[in-house]
């Protein structure tokens, strides 16, 4: 069985992840970090668009969406050890906090059940 409310607030609080991370770098002040800066918002669109793809069809067969998001956010966890080359605090910490908060949001997402055609 499917529980739509799951997939929506899961989903929902990675709609909210993935705006803080696209805006993060100008709030927290380490948009000087090119690199960490791009990809936080290049990851930022593409968590957003993924999870409200999942939220606006709950019921469908969009679990590899949550599955996807799952792999952003361990990527947005190690991504300013790799990406950057800094090792400013700010960066890494919010990275690693909100990379957490993606991974098990998509986690929740993706473990409730998928609907099946029956036959």
């Amino acid at each position: 069985m499917i529980d739509t409310k799951q997939i929506q607030t899961a989903s929902g609080i990675n709609i909210a992840a993935a705006i803080w991370i696209i805006f993060s770098p100008f709030i927290l002040g380490f948009s000087a970090i090119n690199a960490i800066l791009v990809n936080n918002i290049l990851l930022g669109i593409i968590i957003g668009v993924l999870a409200a793809i999942r939220v606006s069809m709950p019921g469908k067969k969009t679990n590899w969406l949550s599955v996807a998001n799952m792999i952003l956010g361990l990527w947005l966890i190690i991504s300013p050890f790799t990406v950057s080359g800094s090792m400013d605090a700010a960066p890494i910490w919010n990275n690693v906090i909100v990379g957490l908060v993606v991974t098990v949001m998509a986690a929740w997402s993706a473990s409730t059940g998928q609907e099946t055609s029956r036959v």
